[in-house]
């Protein structure tokens, strides 16, 4: 089976150019600085629904075993410090829930020892239910946020940001496998797919993310981000292999896991400027 990465990354990379060259022809060319000198320091709280890129998946034989995008998360809280000219630097904790899925469908095989021919289904298949693995990690972000006020509407503003994450796997090392089996007449039951999957490299890995999106904020400067994020990590934090057995026919392979994903950020900008509350 061909890896879908490639797919994956040309999508990404078109998306992500695509709405920062929105972004930048939306841009006000004549930003008043009296508007930066009124967006104090914040605490921000931060959830990121997104989907993790599927597994690579290197096969031989049949291609049986799939992967899609699976669903995952982030949650952090990050101090926010304003520097001139509409940059911020900003840097947190969090926690984040790091996922993989596989699954396969295919008719079983004619002549082999599973077609008794009183098979009450005639596929092998885990469609309806989602087989998954979730992984927590503590994540400590850094980022360099620009902020561009817009041309019609100074209370809304544009955000692009840059950054990267240290990452700690909660559970290193780890492992984790899976067995399915049919039953056959006279031989009970008889196993006909395997896979497992183990932690790789160190307890800790780097991550880097990219970020476009709208800031909303009110009369007390409390803000509201709405981000487009997209995460890439060069690093392989889990390999496996997974087998096909006594189907007559061969199919196999080796798994990769990485932490690339594509998702919504969701954050809430809390003001610790006691003056801009009074006034």
């Amino acid at each position: 089976m061909k890896s879908t990465s490639p797919v994956y990354h040309f999508f990404i990379t078109t998306l992500i150019l695509s709405i920062s060259t929105f972004l930048c022809f939306k841009l006000n060319a004549q930003e008043a600085i009296t508007q930066y000198k009124k967006q104090p320091n914040r605490i921000r709280f931060s959830v990121s629904p997104v989907f993790y890129q599927p597994l690579h998946i290197n096969n031989i034989g049949e291609p049986l075993l799939m992967s899609t995008p699976s669903f995952g998360g982030d949650a952090s809280i990050s101090y926010s410090q304003r520097l001139k000219g509409g940059f911020r630097i900003n840097g947190g904790i969090g926690w984040s829930i790091i996922s993989y899925n596989y699954g396969y469908h295919f008719l079983i095989p004619p002549g082999s020892i599973f077609d008794t021919g009183s098979n009450q289904v005639d596929y092998f298949t885990t469609h309806g239910t989602h087989l998954h693995n979730d992984q927590a990690a503590i994540i400590f972000p850094f980022s360099l946020q620009k902020i561009f006020t817009a041309k019609k509407n100074h209370s809304w503003q544009y955000n692009l940001e840059l950054g990267f994450k240290i990452n700690f796997k909660q559970l290193y090392p780890y492992s984790g496998s899976g067995s399915h089996l049919s039953y056959v007449e006279g031989q009970d039951y008889v196993e006909y797919f395997n896979m497992n999957i183990e932690s790789t490299g160190d307890k800790r890995f780097t991550s880097y993310f990219f970020k476009a999106g709208l800031v909303k904020f009110n009369s007390r400067y409390n803000t509201w981000h709405c981000n487009l994020v997209y995460q890439y990590s060069p690093a392989t934090i889990g390999t496996g292999a997974y087998y096909f057995s006594n189907l007559g026919f061969d199919s196999y392979g080796s798994l990769e896991q990485n932490a690339n994903y594509l998702g919504l950020e969701i954050i809430y900008g809390l003001t610790l400027s006691k003056k801009l509350l009074r006034a």
